[in-house]
C-alpha cells in the first residue's frame, strides 16, 4: 500500500525529517565549535527550507486529492492557526527580552523605545523580519506564503508562479553575494532575502516538484542525497577559502538541492507502518518540532547566561542540553494545553 495515496495513514518519515530539522534549527542558533561545526551549520541550514516544503507538500497533496475548495478551507485554517502561534511566540519574547534587558540594567522605557521606530515595523510587515525575534521570521513568512497562494488559486496561475521559481531563487543566491555588491555597490541586509518572496514562495513551488517527480527519482534517491553532501561539502570549502559569499554560513546553492531529495525520500515511505524503527523520534517530530523551533533560542540564551564557559567540550554539549530542554518544555506545554482542551470540552465552553 502507498500511504502517499491513503490519507488514514500518517507518513511515518515526514515526522521523523521534522525531528532531524527541530534539531539543526537548533544548531543554526548555538553552533558546534571549529571547522566541522561550521560545515554541520552549513547543512543545518536545510532545516526551515525542509518545514516550508513539508507544509507545501500536504497543500499540493491535498489539493490533488480533494480539489480546490478543501484545500482553501485547509489554508485558511493553517493561516489562521499560524497567525495565532506567531501572536503568542513575539509576546513571549517580547516579555522575555523584557527580563533579559531589565537583568543587564535596561530600563524599561529604553527597552520599549526601540519598537517605536516605524522602519522596524515596516521591515516586520514586508520583509517578515521579526522584531521580536530574528527566528520567527518564519512564521510570518509562511503565513504570507499561503495567503499568496491562495490569491494564485483564485486567479489560476499557478503555472506562471513555476516559472518565476528559478529566478527567485537565483536572486535569493545572487542578492547576498559578493558579485551583487560590488555590480551594485551596496550590502543588502539578511532580511531583503529571508522571506516569503525569496525563501516562502520558491521553496513552496518546489514542493509541487516533489507529488510529480518522486516515483521517477525514489530508486536512486540515496545516491542523490549522497551527491548533494558531496556537493555541499566541496561548496561550503568554496565559501570558507575564497569567500564568495558576504556570510559564509547562510546561503549555499546545494542546500536547495539537499533539501528536495531529503523530501522526496521522506514522502516516498518505505518504512512498515506496523514496524516504526523511529517511532519514538517520529512522534517528537510530530508532536514538539513547532514548540521546539519557537522557544530554542530563548533557552539557548538562558544557558549561555548561567554558565559562562569558553570550553570546546561545552560548546559541543549547548546544542544537546537546549534541545532536551526545549524537549521537556515542549512537553509540558503540550500537556498543559491538551489538560485546558479537555476541561474547556469538559465544560461546554
Amino acid at each position: 500500500m502507498d500511504i502517499n495515496n491513503n490519507p488514514s495513514i500518517r507518513n511515518v518519515k515526514i515526522d521523523f525529517l521534522r525531528f532531524i530539522c527541530a534539531f539543526l534549527v537548533v544548531v543554526i542558533h548555538s553552533p558546534f565549535p571549529g571547522l566541522c561545526g561550521m560545515y554541520i551549520e552549513a547543512l543545518s541550514r536545510i532545516a526551515v527550507p525542509i518545514f516550508i516544503m513539508i507544509t507545501a507538500y500536504f497543500y499540493w497533496t491535498k489539493k490533488i486529492r480533494g480539489g480546490g475548495k478543501n484545500v482553501n478551507v485547509w489554508m485558511v485554517r493553517r493561516i489562521k492557526d499560524l497567525s495565532f502561534i506567531l501572536f503568542v511566540g513575539c509576546l513571549y519574547y517580547f516579555l522575555f527580552n523584557c527580563i533579559i534587558s531589565l537583568l543587564q540594567g535596561t530600563s524599561f522605557g529604553e527597552y520599549i523605545r526601540q519598537y517605536a521606530n516605524i522602519l522596524v515595523w515596516k521591515q516586520f510587515l514586508v520583509f517578515n523580519d521579526n522584531p521580536f525575534s530574528g527566528h520567527l521570521w518564519y512564521l510570518s513568512a509562511v503565513i504570507y506564503t499561503l495567503i499568496v497562494m491562495l490569491i494564485i488559486e483564485k486567479i489560476n496561475c499557478n503555472k506562471i508562479l513555476m516559472l518565476f521559481m528559478p529566478l527567485l531563487f537565483a536572486m535569493f543566491l545572487f542578492i547576498p553575494s559578493n558579485f551583487c555588491t560590488a555590480i551594485l555597490g551596496h550590502q543588502f541586509s539578511r532580511y531583503v532575502v529571508r522571506n516569503f518572496i525569496f525563501i516562502g514562495v520558491p521553496y513552496f513551488i518546489l514542493a509541487k516538484q516533489i507529488i510529480t517527480k518522486r516515483n521517477k527519482l525514489k530508486t536512486k534517491v540515496i545516491v542523490y542525497i549522497l551527491v548533494m553532501l558531496l556537493l555541499s561539502f566541496l561548496e561550503f570549502l568554496v565559501h570558507y577559502k575564497i569567500y564568495i559569499y558576504r556570510r559564509l554560513d547562510d546561503y549555499y546553492v546545494t542546500t536547495i538541492g539537499l533539501a528536495f531529495f531529503l523530501m522526496i525520500w521522506a514522502t516516498n515511505n518505505t518504512w512498515k507502518v506496523q514496524k516504526k524503527c523511529f517511532s519514538k523520534l517520529a512522534i517528537i517530530g510530530k508532536k514538539y518540532s513547532g514548540i521546539i523551533y519557537i522557544i530554542h533560542p530563548s533557552i539557548i540564551t538562558a544557558i549561555n547566561m548561567v554558565v559562562k564557559s569558553e570550553s570546546i567540550v561545552w560548546k559541543c554539549f549547548i546544542p544537546f542540553a537546549a534541545f532536551l530542554i526545549s524537549l521537556f518544555l515542549a512537553a509540558v506545554i503540550v500537556k498543559i494545553r491538551n489538560r485546558i482542551k479537555r476541561n474547556y470540552l469538559k465544560w461546554g465552553c
